[in-house]
């Protein structure tokens, strides 16, 4: 009996890698299926879930660092139309606010407050924050690096019609 080698790979090695290709490919295309579908769809899902959810403990942070304008009556009024927002008690509202232009030198201080308000927020319980922000957008970017690691915030933008929800701030809660 001769053993022919290019036979045996042609007939039995060739159709085991067909097969082990094929079994292989499919968890890859599962996983890649998920990924680029599911996941969207999941992350959009928690997004509407997120943004029409007020909490079981919200509270109200507005940061105003617009010193020509007080947002504070529009924000209590914009509350006080929405279902979700107008069970918010008074005690939960904290305000940031400035009365001068913001300077590069009144960076930390603005750090500091919102640092402060933060966590003034946190030690109440809350689970959600509705931010409600107007001034420069590094100001924001402060309030991004002090609820990184924080509970669900809600982000409100001001509109000519009043405000605007744009949502969580993080994606991945």
């Amino acid at each position: 009996m001769n053993f022919d080698l290019a036979a045996f790979t042609r007939d039995t090695v060739d159709l085991i890698g067909i097969w082990v290709g094929l079994i292989v490919a499919i968890p890859i295309f599962l996983t890649w299926y998920s990924v680029a579908f599911g996941d969207a769809r999941r992350r959009r899902k928690e997004y509407e879930e997120i943004k029409d959810n007020p909490g079981n403990r919200p509270s109200i942070l507005i940061v105003d660092l617009k010193p020509e304008v007080d947002i504070r009556p529009q924000v209590v009024s914009y509350c006080a139309q929405h279902a979700g927002l107008k069970d918010i008690p008074e005690d939960r509202l904290v305000t940031v606010s400035r009365s001068k232009p913001l300077k590069p030198e009144d960076m930390e201080k603005l750090d500091q407050d919102i640092r402060e308000a933060v966590s003034r927020l946190m030690s109440m319980g809350t689970d959600v924050t509705h931010c409600f922000y107007a001034g420069p957008t590094l100001g924001m970017a402060l309030v991004g690096k002090r609820f990184a690691n924080a509970h669900h915030v809600i982000l409100y933008h001001h509109a000519a019609d009043g405000y605007q929800n744009w949502g969580p701030l993080r994606y991945d809660m």
